[in-house]
Order: C-alpha cells, then structure tokens, then sequence
C-alpha cells in the first residue's frame, strides 16, 4: 500500500521523508494504544478476580467456614480473612 502512495506522490526526497516518518509515528501511536489497552485489561481482570475472591471469603465466612478452609478454598492469606471479619 505505501509503495502505491509513494508511486502517486512527488518524488521530493523531503516529501518523501516526511510521509514515511508520519507513517512511522502513526504506527508507534497505534502500538502505545494497543499496549496500553493490553495492560489495562490485564489490571482490570487482575482486580476483578481479587474482588471475586474477597466476596467469596466474605460469604463463606458469614456461612461460618472456618478461616483455615476460606484460606484453603480462595487462596488467600490469615491475615487478610481476619481483615474481612
């Protein structure tokens, strides 16, 4: 596709130049957005799961699970099923 711009295009050598590094910046933003994007759902599931999780050991504890089977069943510390009581 670029080769049929530059084909239709001036054949200024600072013409040329300045559409390739357009191009070339266009494709940076587009990979920083995607990345970005990447990471942000990545953060997004990560605190999805931990709130799944914390509301899971809530309920369980409220069932009257002991904190040794809650720690066993979600995976998460004693110290942070005491800070849920």
């Amino acid at each position: 596709m670029a080769s049929e711009i530059l084909a239709t295009m001036s054949k200024d050598p600072d013409e040329i130049a300045r559409f390739l590094s357009r191009r070339r910046y266009e494709r940076d933003r587009e990979h920083e957005r995607a990345v970005l994007r990447d990471e942000g759902l990545e953060e997004g599931l990560t605190k999805g799961r931990a709130e799944g999780l914390t509301k899971a050991a809530r309920n369980f504890l409220a069932d009257g699970e002991s904190i040794d089977r809650v720690m066993r069943l979600t995976g998460l510390s004693k110290t942070e099923l005491e800070s849920l009581l």
